[in-house]
């Protein structure tokens, strides 16, 4: 017969899972660059057709 969990048990085991979780999870804003919006993607690129002539 099986035994019957206890709240102590149910806890444990909702520790260990989220600890397994979070082991698993990338580090967060690693190499991540900020993304530009359209008015500053314009305005870059009227910059480099500038630079090219």
């Amino acid at each position: 017969m099986s035994e019957k969990r206890t709240k102590a048990d149910k806890a444990q085991r909702e520790a260990d899972l989220l600890d397994k979780r979070s082991s698993h999870r990338p580090p967060q804003n690693q190499g991540k660059k900020p993304r530009e919006d359209f008015n500053q993607a314009a305005v870059r690129i009227v910059e480099e057709a500038a630079e090219k002539h």
